[in-house]
């Protein structure tokens, strides 16, 4: 009879444990959010991800859309996972259309914190592509940051530019050391010169320099079918 209690009181402690396991696995873990910050002279922005000042619903996208400055029109969005790549192909992309009356500043950044990968052999890949055209000038530039800090500029991944009047392209590879977790930040430094309206607009991404492992998975799927269909060729012609 004692025994039976014990065995009771045993498989109701396991019970409760499993219930407070279950409960602990169901609180939902806190996203690191997308951000954009937009800097002209002694004025500065920060958009964050679901905050009032995002114009897209969407999550992992996060759309400014007002003044800055002498910079009369932004429409500033950045985009990453899981809207776009995922924690574990970091990838992050910022465009951005921004129009001022005359002469000014205007440097945009966009960042993401909580990036896992990839990280083959504990380096980051990056390949860095940008477009766009201007009637000033504009130079790019992309970071890693190892500490996981929104906006860090530890380390260099590539830089792309200055590029005159006119329309532009350009691409580089860079690598870093990290490990998880970790953030990328975008820079885009513009200046319009002289009087009257100037517009500048570009779409700039940091991307991993290996294929998404959906697009592998894809891919291996494709070529099995190529054997198997090769194989009962084969197999009809013997």
């Amino acid at each position: 009879m004692k025994s039976r209690r014990l065995d009771l009181m045993a498989g109701r402690r396991r019970i409760a444990l499993l219930v407070a396991g279950l409960l602990v696995l169901a609180i939902p873990l806190a996203a690191a959010a997308v951000s954009v910050r937009l800097i002209s002279g002694a004025t500065t922005v920060t958009c964050n991800d679901g905050d009032a000042c995002d114009a897209n619903p969407l999550p992992g996208v996060v759309t400014f859309i007002g003044p800055v400055g002498p910079f009369t029109v932004n429409v500033t969005t950045a985009i990453t996972e899981p809207a776009l790549g995922s924690v574990s192909f970091a990838w992050l992309d910022l465009n951005s259309v921004n129009v001022s009356g005359g002469p000014g500043s205007l440097t945009i950044l966009a960042s993401h914190t909580g990036y896992t990968g990839p990280l083959p052999g504990g380096i980051y890949p990056a390949l860095l592509n940008v477009g766009g055209t201007t009637t000033g000038t504009v130079s790019f530039a992309g970071y890693l940051d190892d500490g996981n800090t929104l906006f860090g500029t530890t380390t260099l991944l590539g830089t792309l530019g200055p590029f005159g009047s006119g329309a532009f392209s350009g691409s580089i590879a860079g690598a870093a050391g990290a490990t998880a977790p970790f953030a990328l930040t975008l820079v885009a430094d513009i200046t319009h010169a002289g009087a009257g309206t100037r517009i500048t607009s570009f779409d700039f991404e940091v991307r991993p320099r290996v294929a998404e492992p959906g697009m592998l998975s894809l891919l291996g799927i494709g070529l099995g079918s190529v054997l198997v269909a090769s194989r009962r060729r084969l197999r009809l012609a013997a």
